[in-house]
């Protein structure tokens, strides 16, 4: 059975479909009481009410929309969350330098700018970074994908950044 906050963030129809997604109870008990696990991955909490909003995630059901925008988030925290992006509202500040960001990831990931950490590295080679998609990117050098294809010829490259240059010959800007 869901909140009555739930209820209101989902709105009616999506407060339905959520409240028939199966759920596993799972027979350990924490100190709260009961915990529900998902089927479909390792998240699990001690309300199945929650475990019902969470389970948006692997339906495909996005029942919260941006009213600046087409955008639409399985869960309430990723609309507040994308709401920062037309607010222009940085929360997340570097104490070191200017830099401020709409996430904590962000700014986690920005620190390591002034650490020097390189917390991601290569399984095939000695190649260390600090984000994991630039170690993701890296890692196509060894497999030779290249998940980036041009829509116009048969070129295709490893970065979104590479496929932008080049659709620019197309384009007569290149």
């Amino acid at each position: 059975c869901l909140s009555t906050v739930e209820r209101s963030l989902l709105g009616a129809r999506s407060a339905t479909i959520v409240a028939n997604h199966p759920v596993t109870r799972t027979t350990s008990v924490n100190t709260r009481g009961e915990t529900f696990q998902s089927e479909q991955c390792k998240y699990s909490c001690t309300r199945a009410s929650s475990l019902k909003i969470h389970m948006l995630v692997h339906s495909g059901e996005k029942p919260f929309s941006c009213t600046e925008c087409k955008n639409s988030f399985s869960q309430a925290v990723g609309l507040k969350q994308h709401m920062l992006v037309h607010s222009g509202e940085k929360p997340f500040k570097c104490k070191q330098c200017d830099y401020s960001c709409t996430q904590a990831g962000h700014l986690k990931s920005h620190m390591y700018v002034h650490s020097g950490e390189k917390p991601f590295s290569c399984k095939q080679c000695d190649f260390s970074c600090s984000r994991s998609s630039s170690l993701e990117t890296h890692t196509f050098l060894h497999s030779g994908k290249k998940p980036f294809s041009c829509k116009d010829c048969n070129y295709s490259c490893t970065t979104s950044g590479s496929l932008k240059s080049h659709e620019r010959v197309h384009s007569g800007n290149g």
